[in-house]
């Protein structure tokens, strides 16, 4: 003759009732109840088994990534399309707020030997571009060659080509001193840099610049981003580097401390109270409720139908 249990549990009306008395106690349950920091860290652990990404990544996010960028296509969304009207107006605001620099980390920042070499570089071809508008037969005729002519015509006429020579040791010395300037200037410069870059003019243009950023950015095409990270990042080789960053930060002590802290700050807070203080009324309790139940019945009708249930019983 069967158990009393085995029968109640196999047939569905009970075994709903069953789960939906277990359902509300459980959600009369204190919260610290389900919730001790050191499991919560074992979880995690267990979670983010290096193991389990990579089978995660490989197996679910490589190809949610394809398929979400064909989706991307078909659909021809905008970024602007996934932000409410709300977000957006908060996030344009913030992008609109005057950026100050900070000047201390510009001074260390403009000190590295790339930057004063590329400012040199700039210096130096801007003025050798300059120096080359005066020549004759320049850039727009050069100014010997344009104003020279008609101002300085008859001693060009007249000079036999001295002027002509004059020009060329007067260009020799030029680009000597726009080498010794540029070479003794950077540093001048890139303190006038700092000073620029950290003025309440520059900031205010920041965010001008911030606003026009944001906007083309919301006007973007979903499917172009998508095809800007395919191109731009080893988004492969970043993927491969997951499971082993994920394992690296939770083997970080102060950061396994740090867990252990805000999960009993919560515990502090929110512990003694029941689990249903987690939803938003019992409107929605009884609709996680009544999913639960809906799922669970046949799992349990079919668990307390198999052998292992049985013989539970009999034991």
């Amino acid at each position: 003759m069967s158990d009393p249990l085995e029968k109640r549990l196999t047939r569905k009306k009970d075994t709903k009732e069953c789960l939906g008395l277990l359902m509300d106690h459980l959600m009369d349950e204190p919260i610290r109840a389900f919730i001790e920091p050191e499991r919560v860290l074992s979880q995690l652990d267990r979670a983010f088994d290096q193991r389990v990404t990579e089978r995660v990544i490989e197996e679910h996010l490589r190809p949610f990534i394809e398929r979400e960028k064909i989706r991307s296509q078909k659909r021809q969304d905008t970024l602007g399309d996934w932000v409410s009207s709300e977000m957006q107006a908060e996030l344009r605001t913030l992008s609109m707020r005057p950026v100050y620099l900070d000047r201390d980390f510009l001074r260390s920042a403009v000190q590295d030997a790339s930057v004063k070499h590329m400012v040199k570089s700039i210096v130096q071809e801007t003025l050798d571009r300059f120096i080359t508008t005066l020549k004759p037969g320049g850039s727009g005729g050069g100014l010997v060659g344009s104003v020279g002519r008609s101002a300085l015509g008859f001693a060009s006429r007249a000079g036999k080509g001295i002027l002509g020579q004059i020009g060329g040791q007067f260009e020799q010395q030029l680009q000597g001193a726009v080498a010794s300037f540029a070479a003794n200037s950077t540093s001048l410069m890139l303190d006038r840099l700092v000073v620029i870059l950290t003025s309440p003019e520059t900031a205010q243009h920041f965010g001008r610049s911030g606003a026009t950023i944001y906007d083309s950015t919301m006007r973007q095409k979903t499917h172009r981003v998508w095809t800007f990270i395919e191109r731009e990042i080893p988004l492969d080789d970043l993927l491969d580097a997951v499971p082993g960053q994920c394992l690296h930060i939770l083997n970080r002590a102060d950061v396994r401390d740090g867990i252990l802290d805000e999960v009993s700050a919560i515990l502090n807070g929110l512990g003694d109270q029941p689990l249903r203080t987690l939803f938003a009324d019992d409107a929605q309790v009884n609709a996680w409720t009544e999913d639960i139940v809906h799922h669970a019945t046949p799992i349990v009708n079919r668990f307390a139908k198999s052998r292992a249930f049985k013989a539970w019983l009999k034991g």
